[in-house]
């Protein structure tokens, strides 16, 4: 009896691990999606410039850069142009994999879009959580570094998400709960993005500058995640009528006694953020605006995480990293930074335009 038993259970684990095999793709990190579909981008030009809308705000500034790059050469050397308001990293990696022969130099400026599009299929959200957690385990990914077929038995086979040719936006009405859940995958998948597709970059010897996304910290927050009670709201009014007032001392007084009482409040970082800065102290009033950025539960800007990922793999990988947001600091009290919510003013557009070229120029030796 046990004999059969035991013959029974080796069968079954067998049949369980061939199951596995044969339901996953080898991969080390364990992507929620599948890329069945996307663009074949030809090379037209040594230099590519490609990203979502700061790319298409630099792009108006390409004429004068080939000026630049070009004034010793005989030609005028071309720019490549390619952006999209949704263009995401993932996006990018694949587009620059598909080019058959690669540009000298490319030029990318993105990262405000990164939850734009649905990259999973919520039902398989904690499959993907699983597979996370064995991915981060030293072991598995000792095995996998040395084995990469073992990352079939080693991950939970499920239903990933196939993205087509044009990004799908994700519409979902998420709970309080799972909008958390899911920004924190957002920045763990990124993570991942970013260093595989830099990796790739350098690889290929490609000359790379990375310009970072650029971080509206006077927008003020669309969604806190965590509870805020009814009386917490009143209190926060009372505050804004003193800011509106012109009692600064009144405000920063109640507003650190509301800090205290309750962390979790984005609003109250941005508030006192605010009233900061209208007091003159502007580094503290940055802090705590970018704290409110990087609370904030809805993605749909640049982002202060999704930045610091850039620049540390940028960095690792020896990439050219534009910090466009600690070249602005200098004026950003003096509120003449933006268009829009998105957007920097043109002439800071033209002003990194123009260190981009001479950086290129010297990078070309030309």
């Amino acid at each position: 009896m046990i004999k059969k038993l035991l013959n029974a259970t080796f069968w079954f684990l067998i049949i369980l691990s061939g199951y596995r095999y044969l339901s996953n793709k080898t991969q080390f990190y364990p992507y929620p999606y599948i890329v069945e579909q996307t663009s074949v981008l030809e090379k037209q030009a040594p230099i590519l410039m490609i990203g979502d809308r700061g790319a298409k705000q630099l792009s108006a500034y390409v004429p004068d850069m080939k000026r630049i790059i070009s004034k010793e050469l005989e030609n005028e050397i071309d720019i490549q142009i390619y952006h999209n308001d949704y263009m995401e990293f993932h996006r990018i990696h694949h587009l620059v994999k598909s080019m058959e022969k690669k540009p000298k130099v490319i030029v990318i400026w993105a990262g405000t879009s990164e939850s734009s599009e649905l990259k999973f299929n919520l039902e398989s959200m904690d499959d993907y959580t699983k597979n996370l957690k064995r991915y981060q385990n030293i072991y598995f990914q000792t095995m996998m570094s040395l084995f990469p077929k073992s990352s079939r038995l080693i991950y939970t086979p499920y239903e990933k998400k196939k993205l087509g040719l044009k990004p799908k936006l994700d519409k979902t009405n998420y709970s309080k709960k799972d909008l958390q859940k899911r920004n924190q995958f957002t920045f763990d998948l990124f993570n991942e993005e970013v260093k595989n597709f830099f990796e790739y970059l350098n690889e290929q010897k490609i000359i790379t500058i990375v310009v970072a996304p650029f971080i509206n910290i006077d927008m003020p927050p669309k969604l806190n995640c965590n509870l805020i009670k009814a009386d917490s709201k009143l209190e926060l009014e009372e505050i804004k009528g003193k800011f509106k007032n012109n009692e600064l001392k009144e405000a920063v007084k109640l507003l650190e006694d509301f800090i205290l009482r309750n962390p979790t409040n984005v609003y109250s970082y941005y508030i006192y953020g605010q009233v900061l800065k209208k007091a003159g102290e502007n580094k503290k009033a940055f802090e705590y605006l970018e704290k409110a950025a990087t609370y904030d539960c809805e993605l749909k800007r640049g982002h202060p995480v999704i930045d610091s990922i850039i620049r540390k793999h940028a960095l690792d990988y020896k990439l050219i990293y534009f910090n466009t947001n600690a070249m602005l600091y200098s004026d950003w009290k003096k509120n003449i930074l933006v268009s829009d919510d998105f957007n920097i003013q043109n002439f800071y557009v033209e002003k990194i335009s123009v260190d981009i070229s001479h950086k290129i120029k010297n990078l070309l030796g030309i």
